[in-house]
């Protein structure tokens, strides 16, 4: 009997042993095929993602045919297509800088500047002031130097300068010259000398020449005696007047005047000054003058001066 049993048992025990393995075996095959599955299930997903990223980098061209590699992003919208896309991204394409590109802007080509010249340079004299003016062929700073001293342009950086100076000598001979210097990166220089000479005026000394003649002494403003120079003298005694007459300066630059006259009228040309000398035995007095030259104010044109001889 006891032998029964135990050969019982150990049957028993053997089946057990058949169903154990038989659950590992088919949890381990349950296993193994749901590892395949979850393997093909992942490289379909990365095929498909392939696939949607070719179409991706391929819509530019597909889409809007030739966009000059611009790249449309998912915040973008997909009508920018070649036919409507707004100027601001044209613009972007081909501005030649990052900070254009950004706004959307052009950048403008500076003008190019070519090489610097003065021309047209004039002296316009009047009385003891000169005004000079020329032009630049581009913007320029420029100056004019004359005797040593420099006279900037009044109007700055530009194409049209002028300057003024006063106080010349009367009757010389000056020489200046015009400096212009441009601004850039490549700046250039340019010179033009001239010269300009101021109208000569004259002073009229009256002195005796014996008991019955005047002496007329013509003087330049550089004070040197000019001869050839036309004067026509009227005289006024108390007895009657002396008819204008004219007369002409000899080589010593003196007229002689034979009529004992007491009050005068002469007519010449840029006369700035009447006068007697200091050796004369008289003085003038009365003495006016006027510019017959119309639109004339300054000292050249023909004068008239009159004035009285009071003998001491």
């Amino acid at each position: 009997m006891f032998n029964h049993i135990n050969k019982l048992s150990l049957q028993v025990t053997i089946l057990l042993s058949v169903v154990i393995l038989g659950v590992f075996y088919f949890g381990a095959e349950v296993y193994k095929q749901n590892l395949n599955e979850h393997k093909s299930n992942a490289k379909v997903s990365d095929v498909i993602s392939d696939s949607n990223s070719a179409k991706e980098e391929k819509l530019p061209r597909t889409v809007a045919g030739e966009m000059d590699s611009r790249q449309i992003t998912p915040s973008e919208p997909a009508s920018l297509q070649a036919g409507s896309l707004p100027s601001g991204a044209i613009k972007k394409v081909q501005s030649t800088t990052p900070a254009a590109r950004s706004e959307g802007k052009v950048l403008p080509t500076p003008p190019t500047s070519g090489p610097l010249r003065i021309n047209d340079a004039k002296a316009t004299v009047a009385d003891r002031t000169v005004v000079i003016t020329w032009n630049t062929s581009v913007e320029a700073r420029s100056s004019v130097i004359l005797d040593g001293q420099n006279f900037d342009s009044v109007e700055g950086i530009a194409t049209r300068h002028s300057v003024s100076i006063k106080d010349l000598t009367k009757g010389s001979t000056y020489n200046y010259q015009i400096v212009a210097k441009s601004l850039g990166q490549s700046p250039s220089e340019d010179k033009v000398s001239q010269t300009f000479k101021t109208p000569t005026t004259y002073t009229i000394l009256l002195d005796l020449y014996d008991d019955n003649c005047y002496k007329f002494i013509i003087t330049d403003s550089s004070e040197y005696l000019v001869r050839s120079y036309n004067l026509s003298i009227e005289g006024t005694t108390v007895d009657g007047m002396f008819p204008e007459a004219s007369y002409v300066s000899d080589s010593n630059g003196e007229i002689k005047y034979c009529k004992r006259a007491t009050k005068f009228k002469i007519t010449g040309r840029d006369i700035s000054l009447v006068s007697a000398t200091t050796k004369s035995p008289f003085y003038l007095g009365y003495r006016t003058y006027e510019n017959l030259t119309k639109g004339r104010l300054d000292e050249y044109g023909t004068y008239v001066a009159r004035f009285s001889v009071v003998r001491f």
